[in-house]
């Protein structure tokens, strides 16, 4: 009774590693490559990024260390 229970989430859980390895690995070079090519929804990391170091600088945005 319970291996019947178990396997579905077994193989439920077996599904998203594929999915994982399938989609994920693919889908971070993918917004990588697009990362470099120029500034759309991938970039928009990037971008926060280099605005938050701005506002570091210009001593308008506080880091709390806490």
């Amino acid at each position: 009774m319970l291996l019947e229970i178990n396997c579905p989430l077994i193989s439920l859980l077996a599904g998203a590693e594929i999915c994982k390895k399938l989609f994920l690995k693919p889908l971070k070079s993918i917004l990588r490559t697009k990362k470099l090519r120029g500034r759309n929804l991938a970039s928009a990391g990037g971008y926060y990024a280099s605005c938050r170091r701005k506002l570091m600088r210009s001593g308008r945005y506080v880091v709390d260390s806490g």
